[in-house]
C-alpha cells in the first residue's frame, strides 16, 4: 500500500469509531479476549430457493406441507443487520477510505482477474446494483483483534 494511503488509517478509524479503537494487551486478555466485529454485507445464503418448484405459479402462492408460509422478503438478497441499523457508518467509511478501497480494488483486479469477474457477476445483481467495496459485496471490520489471517468456510474462494 502506498505510504500516503496508510499514513492516517488508524487516525481515520479512531475518528469514525472513537469508543471502539483502543490499546489492548492481548497477553493479559489471553484466550478469552472478545473483539467487536461489524458486518456491512449483503446476504443471500439463506434465501428461499426455487429448486423443484412448479412453473406457472407465483412464489407467494406456493406452500410446503411442512411450512406455514414462505416469507417474500427471503426471495431477495438482504443487507446485514449492522448495515440496516447504521447506514451512515457505511457512507462515512466510504468517504474516509475511498482512496484505500479504490487502491485495493485495482490491486485485486490486477492479481486475481478471474476471481473478480466471478464476484462482479454476483455484486452486479444486488438490488442497488452498487457496492462501495466493489468487487466485494460488503466489508467486515474486526476491531482490536488478535488472529492469524484466515478464510472462513462460507467465504468465496478468493
Amino acid at each position: 500500500m502506498p505510504d500516503h494511503l496508510k499514513a492516517n488509517l488508524l487516525d481515520l478509524l479512531t475518528l469514525l469509531f472513537p469508543d471502539t479503537i483502543k490499546d489492548i494487551d492481548t497477553a493479559i486478555l489471553g484466550i478469552n479476549h472478545v473483539y467487536e466485529t461489524l458486518h456491512w454485507d449483503w446476504y443471500n445464503r439463506y434465501s428461499t430457493g426455487g429448486e423443484g418448484a412448479p412453473t406457472g405459479i407465483h412464489p407467494d402462492l406456493l406452500t410446503k406441507d411442512s411450512a406455514k408460509k414462505s416469507s417474500g422478503s427471503q426471495f431477495f438478497p438482504r443487507q446485514s443487520q449492522e448495515a440496516r441499523d447504521h447506514p451512515e457508518h457505511i457512507q462515512k467509511l466510504w468517504e474516509l477510505f475511498k482512496e484505500v478501497f479504490q487502491w485495493q480494488q485495482s490491486v485485486i483486479e490486477k492479481l486475481l482477474p478471474e476471481k473478480c469477474e466471478i464476484l462482479r457477476q454476483w455484486v452486479d445483481q444486488l438490488p442497488t446494483n452498487f457496492s462501495s467495496f466493489y468487487p466485494f459485496g460488503g466489508i467486515v471490520l474486526n476491531f482490536n483483534v488478535t488472529t492469524q489471517c484466515h478464510q472462513d468456510w462460507k467465504d468465496q474462494d478468493l
